[in-house]
């Protein structure tokens, strides 16, 4: 069985007030995701010194 499976199961087996809160998580983690991303994205672009004014801290 696959994760997806698996968690589709477990989530679908939860009352509708805790299927929401594990829906709130998922996308916390996504936005987290996503904002991981741009910052490592950021760090690199500062990192190689191309643009010193958006990495002043």
């Amino acid at each position: 069985m696959s994760t997806r499976d698996l968690i589709d199961k477990e989530v679908a087996s939860l009352p509708e007030d805790l299927q929401r809160r594990v829906y709130d998580f998922v996308m916390r983690l996504k936005q987290y995701a996503r904002d991981e991303s741009f910052n490592a994205a950021l760090r690199l672009h500062c990192d190689a010194d191309v643009s010193p004014h958006v990495c002043a801290t």
